[in-house]
């Protein structure tokens, strides 16, 4: 009974090499044929290996192809996401209707993030030592606030645009803190 031979690619001759080289490495016996479609033409070579070998051959020549193993894609993909800043303008909410429907379509997590501005950072100069301030604390309780109701109406505006149901089936994170969105998302 004559063993069933198989081509598994079709590459360059220098590359072709290289492959069977790994591949009887690897204990895979593996045969070359050449393809002579026109003269003067770069060759292209058959890599051809008995089917019994396919199970063993297949991660070598994906290794050899660079694809990677599935499982570290899924460990990468796992900390992929859509990151959108946020300000509470019609621009913005076009922004995140966009943002969404890519995070929707490479099924990855879409992070809003909002930054206020805190009064504390522009009240004292540098060199003054800060006082317990009452006023001050309830400023910045009020922004904080204020940052929390805006995004809360944000949010509800938005989900009513795009639909409760297509809006859970997006993994989604909120983040609201206060400074400036350029630094916070360099950092």
């Amino acid at each position: 009974m004559e063993e069933k031979v198989v081509t598994i690619v079709v590459l360059p001759y220098s590359r072709a090499i290289e492959l069977k080289l790994r591949l009887e490495e690897e204990g895979v016996a593996c045969e070359l044929e050449d393809i002579s479609l026109t003269e003067n033409a770069a060759a292209s070579v058959k890599v051809k290996i008995s089917e019994k070998d396919l199970r063993v051959s297949v991660p070598v020549l994906d290794d050899f192809l660079g694809k990677r193993d599935e499982k570290l894609k899924k460990a990468e993909k796992s900390n992929d996401h859509v990151l959108v800043p946020v300000d509470f303008s019609p621009v913005s909410l076009k922004t995140t209707k966009l943002a969404f429907s890519i995070a929707s379509h490479l099924q990855v997590k879409l992070v809003l993030m909002h930054c206020y501005i805190n009064p504390a950072i522009h009240s004292a100069p540098y060199a003054d030592v800060y006082v317990y301030d009452t006023a001050m604390l309830a400023r910045m309780e009020d922004s904080e606030k204020s940052a929390n109701d805006n995004f809360a109406k944000f949010l509800q505006k938005l989900i009513a645009e795009i639909g409760r149901e297509k809006w859970q089936s997006v993994d989604s994170e909120f983040i609201i803190k206060p400074g400036y969105a350029d630094e916070d998302i360099l950092s």
